[in-house]
């Protein structure tokens, strides 16, 4: 594996962390120079005279402020460190809250506080909560401010913004009310979100089992791609895979849930020749369009050989639909002869001109993959 993309990103991360450093260096160097010049005044002011000066005498005593003529150099650079302090902080704020410097120990509590204060606007505690995740994960104390908000609120917009700051992170904490949220009579909105923030937590058989509920039972077409989203996509550890293997063969299930559970199989790299034989089975006793459609369809996207035997038969299926479907399944195969004799059929001699356009372009690209070799002229059947 090749370790080079990886040194840009260490060098930015290296100089970032230098230039923060010295940020704060000049900081703490500024403000230093800020107490020495204020212990400074203090003792010259503590060197003054006690009130008991004679009165003047002459205009050229009356207009003698030695003393407030020495200090004054020392007060104008006090108010040129106060000023550089104040814009060297401001500037860290404004990258701070750019998300391109760490937060400091201070604006971490205070935007700790402002995310937990009720009395505040929903915008400022959004934006309290999305720079405390932004600059890392989310400390204890915030998670359980946000958690109190998302239950406590009824706005359907402020719970879609917090489920947003909330999505990515494995706190166990989270997983109770985002699957009351998901399961709930809530915004559709919100309820997609939740199942999205529910993602890392598909390893537990609990979430598991309500995402399957939800996509095979759901009404609501937008919370049923989430759940099937998260199901594909959630982690599949050995005993998830089993469970998998379970539903991807059980002769009772339906095709969705059988093929979803192989897909999610075969995207973490564990399905069995056992189970893709079972599927490949099913698609050859199934006769309903819509499930065979669904079925070659994710054939389509899995290019095993397996599927060769009941993606030809879809081949000679009465409906134009299937038929496309399946040939387009099988141009992955085209270079089988068996395949290669099919396509020639069907460009010559089907009725539906989708399927004879199908069968045409793979048998052009099995020319294009041998140039020598022409596409020649369709025969007769196989």
């Amino acid at each position: 594996m090749r370790s080079i993309p990886a040194v840009p990103t260490l060098l930015m991360a290296a100089a970032l962390l230098a230039a923060v450093g010295y940020q704060q260096h000049r900081i703490g160097l500024l403000v230093s120079q800020m107490a020495e010049v204020q212990r400074e005044l203090g003792n010259k002011a503590g060197d003054a005279a006690p009130a008991e000066a004679p009165a003047p005498e002459s205009p050229l005593e009356t207009g003698n402020h030695s003393g407030d003529l020495k200090e004054a150099p020392l007060i104008r650079r006090l108010g040129a460190l106060e000023q550089a302090v104040a814009r060297l902080t401001d500037a860290n704020d404004h990258l701070m809250n750019r998300g391109q410097l760490p937060l400091t120990t201070e604006k971490r509590e205070q935007l700790l506080a402002q995310l937990e204060n009720p009395s505040a606007e929903d915008r400022e505690r959004l934006q309290a909560l999305r720079l405390l995740r932004r600059n890392g994960s989310i400390p204890d104390e915030a998670l359980q401010a946000a958690l109190d908000w998302l239950g406590n609120t009824t706005n359907g917009s402020v719970r879609v913004r917090l489920l947003q700051q909330l999505t990515g992170l494995t706190n166990a904490h989270l997983q109770p009310p985002l699957l009351a949220l998901a399961s709930s009579g809530s915004e559709a909105e919100v309820r997609q979100k939740a199942i999205g923030a529910l993602r890392p937590f598909v390893g537990d058989p609990q979430v598991d089992s309500q995402l399957w509920n939800l996509f095979l039972q759901e009404s609501d077409p937008g919370v049923r791609r989430q759940a099937r989203e998260a199901l594909l996509e959630g982690p599949v550890s050995d005993a998830r895979a089993t469970l998998l293997r379970d539903r991807a063969s059980g002769t009772g299930n339906s095709v969705e849930e059988r093929t979803l559970a192989w897909e999610a199989l075969r995207s973490a790299g564990k399905s069995t020749p056992e189970v893709t034989a079972a599927l490949a089975q099913l698609a050859q006793v199934t006769t309903d369009t819509k499930d065979r459609l669904r079925i070659f369809e994710v054939f389509n996207e899995a290019s095993d050989p397996a599927f060769i035997p009941p993606l030809v038969q879809g081949l000679q299926d009465p409906s134009p639909l299937i038929r496309a479907r399946a040939a387009d399944a099988l141009s992955d195969f085209r270079s089988e002869p068996a395949v290669e004799e099919w396509f020639r059929y069907l460009a010559e001699n089907d009725s539906d001109s989708n399927v004879r356009r199908q069968a045409m372009r793979a048998l052009n690209d099995r020319a294009a993959t041998q140039p020598n070799r022409p596409a020649g002229r369709p025969r007769g059947r196989p």
